[in-house]
Parts: structure tokens; C-alpha cells; sequence
């Protein structure tokens, strides 16, 4: 009868955990399930980690919520109203050349812009071209609407 109960007792899901957990313990150190799974964050291929960022939680948590991309495109746009501002007065010849390749990345960085939005462009007619007539018309009167309020 005592074996039953050990039996019992060994199969039960408390014993299972404990038993498991002395298995585990005799391969890995304990502290070592207490490490973060990611430690360096990586975002849009930039990783952040403490060798990088002084603060990398807090770098993390502005990236979660305004990405690099946006960040760097509204200060390449607030650059490009300040030269044009500066080359009003004529900058110095050395400076044009600066000042020309960050208006030139501008410019390209526009024109990837223009080729994403056609591009969504191109997909939404084609969902629109699937659409009944009257649903069309529907859309239609939508879109209206929304030039109306933005004034044109």
C-alpha cells in the first residue's frame, strides 16, 4: 500500500513541477531564467542597447511610439526650410555642397513617398473597380465630402 501512495504521489502535477524544477537546476544556473529575453531592442534595424544609448528603456519606449523614420523626416524637413531661408543670403561655396546633398536626400526621400503613395494609389482602385456601382457612387460622394473639407 505504501507504493501506491508514492506511486500516487509521484504523478501528481506538484511533484511533476518540483521534480522538473531540480532537473533544470542541476543544468543551468538558477539566475538564469531572470535575464530579459531581448536585452538589446532592435527597430527598424538599429539596435539599441546599453552600448549605444545611455537610456535605452526610454529610447525604446519613444521608438515604440514615434519611429526613426518619422523623426528623421521631420527634421529633414524643418532643415529644408532653414536652407531655404540660408540660400536666400548665399551661402559660402563650400557650404552649397552640404546644403545641396541634404535637399537632394530630401528630394529623394519625396519621391519614395510620392512612389508609396501611388502605389497604395494603384491598390485602392483596384478595390474600387470591384465594387457594385451604387457602392462606387457611395465612394464617390465620400471622397467629395472629404475635398470639400480640406478645400479644394
Amino acid at each position: 500500500m505504501s507504493s501506491e501512495i508514492q506511486t500516487e504521489s509521484m504523478l501528481s502535477p506538484f511533484t511533476m513541477v518540483q521534480w522538473w524544477q531540480k532537473q533544470m537546476q542541476s543544468f543551468m544556473p538558477i539566475g538564469i531564467l531572470d535575464e530579459p529575453i531581448l536585452p538589446n531592442g532592435t527597430f527598424a534595424g538599429i539596435v539599441i542597447n546599453e552600448q549605444n544609448s545611455t537610456d535605452p528603456q526610454t529610447e525604446r519606449h519613444i521608438v515604440n511610439q514615434v519611429s526613426y523614420g518619422k523623426q528623421i523626416g521631420w527634421l529633414v524637413d524643418a532643415v529644408d526650410v532653414l536652407i531655404a531661408e540660408r540660400t536666400a543670403k548665399a551661402p559660402k561655396a563650400q557650404d552649397q555642397a552640404k546644403l545641396k546633398q541634404l535637399r537632394d536626400l530630401k528630394k529623394e526621400i519625396d519621391g519614395l513617398k510620392n512612389q508609396v503613395a501611388q502605389s497604395r494609389f494603384e491598390r485602392v482602385k483596384s478595390e474600387l473597380a470591384r465594387l457594385a456601382p451604387d457602392e462606387l457612387a457611395d465612394c464617390r460622394q465620400q471622397i467629395n465630402v472629404l475635398l470639400a473639407q480640406q478645400g479644394k
